[in-house]
């Protein structure tokens, strides 16, 4: 991003935005394509594999079934939400990240799930302890290697669909949610969304969201990796 005047331009889109980028793009690599996602309130970062800088002549199909998914539904789904912490609908800063595999989605959420709940270690030496069943109000012990602990409560929950955990940290609440949904021929697109909401969400959001959100590829490629390891 040479352009000094293109972050604040970025900022001020207020459309939903769907951000594309080819996997093997040699002119803006990945790490350009999630800033230039992440400085959008709200957009939604895709990866095509097998795409390099020209996804619309090498992966047209591809590129096409993203666009018409977007379009048909470019906000998320509503699903079951506690009553004991309703989400925050005034959320001033969002990113979302999707990875895809050809395993199906009851696999990708078991390793999910066990992921989130301490039951599979996780690669980066954070550890989670689930706290009762679980379910919709249940807490997460969160240890982040080098951090204070953290509690997580479940907030959404739709079995093989969908899971949501609300954080306080410091003067904001974190909203991570997970979405894992069946592309159509027998894979699985999983999504991990984070929404940062509170009273200096507006300033601190686009200087922690970025910090917090960047490990989220990975964190998606372990998930992944988990299921297939089980298959």
């Amino acid at each position: 991003m040479t352009d000094p005047a293109l972050l604040a331009r970025l900022a001020a889109v207020s459309v939903p935005t769907l951000v594309v980028w080819g996997e093997a793009d040699r002119i803006g690599d990945l790490a350009y394509g999630r800033a230039y996602a992440a400085a959008i309130p709200g957009a939604r970062f895709e990866v095509l594999p097998g795409a390099g800088h020209l996804p619309q002549l090498e992966t047209p199909d591809a590129l096409l079934a993203l666009v018409r998914g977007f379009t048909e539904n470019p906000f998320r789904p509503a699903i079951a939400r506690s009553d004991r912490h309703p989400h925050e609908e005034t959320a001033m800063w969002q990113i979302e990240y999707t990875a895809a595999t050809d395993l199906g989605p009851d696999a990708v959420w078991a390793a999910l799930r066990d992921i989130q709940t301490g039951v599979v270690p996780l690669g980066s030496g954070d550890r989670r302890a689930l706290n009762g069943p679980f379910a919709v109000d249940s807490t997460i012990a969160v240890h982040p290697v080098g951090l204070d602990p953290l509690e997580s409560t479940i907030t959404e929950l739709v079995d093989q669909q969908g899971l949501a955990e609300r954080t306080p940290f410091t003067d904001l609440v974190l909203l991570i949610r997970h979405t894992v949904r069946p592309d159509g021929s027998g894979g699985t697109r999983i999504t991990r969304r984070l929404e940062i909401s509170g009273p200096t969400a507006d300033k601190q959001g686009p200087v922690a969201g970025p910090r917090i959100s960047a490990e989220y590829p990975d964190a998606l490629d372990e998930i992944i990796a988990t299921a297939q390891a089980r298959t």
